[in-house]
């Protein structure tokens, strides 16, 4: 990082990006209160088994530990820390850019040349036949995946099935129209429609780093694999510095695991949905993706005081990304960070809004003195 602005109990002293960072504890008179935790060292360890061992040695306290050995941890002695939230895992098809005009200035819209290669799972707006094929073809993906696999495969049971991102698969708004199920063989008919009937190349991206999206970005593209013969499928691992700058400039066309901010299981269903999916956020994050009516419930949702009435328009809200199958639910999970008991006597934290398995609150953290 360049230019670090940022408020907190606890100031960087460095940030080397994809590598380290080291933090500090701010004096008691600058901040409301001290951290135990006076000096944090946060280092970026792409392996997993690294990872475990460096908490089973005692070189590290804490880690992003996927929910398939988190209770092997468990079992060794370690504590976990829930935060009480979930993390709503799928796949974000970027390069569906269908707003013409910024949906506040006015301002015509550059599409970033993402249309000048046609991609099977990307719909232009302006031609309605090819709107209609790309989404045949994501519902043919979306149809092609194995959720209640890929929970008991990558996250050991300990998740669930989703559907449509930000439309979360255990909220009590949840509707069946909604779920996918899983059909090969209807994924194959879908195909069989398009200009790609035996399939097509495409690309995956997890976003990194992560101890659980690279492993469901695996199962997902062995599923998909499975549509036809010409069906070619490449997980490109790296880091997402690399990334980013597509999603934020509207440029790539590739396909991507996350929860794109809002694919959180503790946000309020009436809630204003999918501004990432939107002009909104042009010039800073966003899903790769976006549409006016996402555009415009979500302005009319930001100023409804009426809770019932942000409902009512959730559930269209709802009913568009599931037949659009812009954002295609895959797995939920829960939040559990491990970490090691003899260092730390307890942490706890207020549920935190994204929910992701990241360390915000680590400086709630107390420490055991040892």
């Amino acid at each position: 990082m360049e230019h670090i602005i940022s408020t907190g109990p606890m100031q960087v002293v460095e940030w080397v990006r994809d590598d380290h960072a080291y933090l500090e504890a701010v004096p008691y008179n600058h901040w409301r209160f001290n951290p135990d935790v006076s000096v944090l060292r946060m280092v970026e360890v792409p392996e997993e088994s690294a990872r475990m061992a460096m908490l089973r040695t005692g070189e590290a306290h804490v880690a992003d530990i996927s929910l398939k050995n988190v209770n092997a941890l468990v079992e060794d002695g370690f504590a976990t820390f829930a935060r009480g939230a979930g993390d709503q895992l799928g796949v974000f098809y970027t390069g569906n850019l269908w707003e013409t005009e910024h949906a506040i200035t006015g301002e015509p819209i550059d599409w970033g040349g993402v249309y000048v290669h046609d991609q099977p799972q990307i719909g232009k707006p302006t031609d309605p036949a090819d709107m209609e094929e790309a989404r045949q073809v994501r519902w043919a993906l979306a149809e092609a995946i194995d959720r209640e696999a890929i929970n008991e495969a990558v996250l050991n049971g300990l998740g669930w099935a989703e559907y449509v991102e930000y439309c979360q698969a255990q909220s009590p708004f949840f509707e069946q129209a909604w779920k996918v199920e899983y059909d090969l063989e209807s994924a194959k008919a879908r195909l069989k429609n398009t200009a790609w009937p035996d399939g097509f190349e495409i690309a995956l991206y997890p976003q990194m780093p992560h101890a659980i999206r690279p492993e469901v970005a695996d199962a997902i593209s062995g599923y998909w694999m499975k549509l036809g013969s010409k069906m070619a499928v490449s997980v490109n691992k790296y880091a997402y510095s690399i990334f980013r700058p597509g999603v934020v400039g509207r440029s790539t066309v590739i396909p991507w695991v996350t929860s794109c901010d809002e694919g959180r299981t503790q946000w309020p269903f009436d809630w204003p949905k999918a501004m990432v999916m939107t002009t909104l956020t042009r010039g800073g994050f966003g899903c790769g993706n976006e549409s006016p009516e996402l555009a415009r419930w979500f302005l009319e949702n930001s100023k409804e005081p009426d809770k019932e009435k942000r409902i009512a328009t959730n559930r269209q809200v709802c009913d568009y990304l599931s037949y659009w199958q812009l954002g295609t639910g895959v797995v939920g999970m829960p939040v559990d960070i491990p970490y090691n008991p003899k260092r730390i006597a307890s942490w706890t934290s207020d549920v935190n809004v994204w929910g992701e398995q990241i360390f915000v609150g680590i400086y709630k953290i107390k420490l055991t003195g040892k």
